[in-house]
C-alpha cells in the first residue's frame, strides 16, 4: 500500500509539472543582458569537425574594473581541458565591448536588435532566440550568424556553414 502511495504521488507530481511546462528553456526576462556576465558562468558548445563531435567550454573564471568604473569579466575557452584563450568582455548600456590594447570594440548593441525571434532547438534545449548577424571584412568577407536568448547567451552560431550548438550552460543569476 506504501509503494503504490509513492507512486501515485509521483505520477501526480509528474503530471503537473508538465501541465506547466512550455517546452522552452527561456529563463531571462527582458530586463537582463543577453549575455549573463557573472564569474562563474560557463557554456559548453559542440561543433562537428571532419565528422567527429568536438566541445569547447567557455568560462568566466574572473573580473576586473576598467578605469575604476566599469567591471570586465574574462571569458577563458576551455578545449581539451587546457585554456587556450581568455578575452575580457563588459557591457555599458546595451553595448557588449572588447577592450583591445588602449581601444575598446563594441561587439554588438542589444538596442539595435529587432523584436522577432526564431525556435532553435539544440542539445541544451528549446529557445526562443534573436537572431543576429555579423558581417566581418577583414582579409576576407564572410558573415557569422548568431542566436541568442537572453540570460543564456549565445545558443547556436551560424560561421558560413559551420555549425556551432549550445551543449550545455550555467548561468548565476
Amino acid at each position: 500500500m506504501k509503494s503504490l502511495k509513492i507512486l501515485l504521488l509521483l505520477v501526480s507530481i509528474l503530471i503537473g509539472l508538465s501541465c506547466c511546462d512550455d517546452n522552452s528553456t527561456n529563463p531571462g526576462n527582458n530586463t537582463e543582458h543577453y549575455y549573463p556576465l557573472k564569474v562563474g558562468n560557463s557554456w559548453t558548445y559542440t561543433r562537428d569537425v571532419d565528422g567527429t563531435p568536438q566541445s569547447q567550454t567557455i568560462i568566466i573564471d574572473s573580473s576586473l574594473t576598467l578605469n575604476n568604473e566599469k567591471t570586465a569579466y574574462r571569458l577563458s575557452n576551455y578545449y581539451f581541458e587546457y585554456s587556450f584563450h581568455s578575452k575580457y568582455v563588459y557591457y555599458e548600456g546595451s553595448k557588449l565591448f572588447v577592450p583591445y590594447r588602449k581601444v575598446y570594440i563594441e561587439i554588438f548593441d542589444e538596442s539595435k536588435f529587432n523584436s522577432n525571434t526564431e525556435t532553435i532547438v539544440v542539445p541544451a534545449g528549446k529557445f526562443e532566440a534573436t537572431k543576429f548577424e555579423w558581417h566581418v571584412f577583414y582579409r576576407y568577407t564572410s558573415v557569422e550568424t548568431f542566436w541568442l536568448v537572453r540570460g543564456v547567451g549565445i545558443v547556436k552560431i551560424d560561421n558560413n556553414g559551420e555549425i556551432i550548438e549550445l551543449e550545455s550552460y550555467s548561468v548565476n543569476q
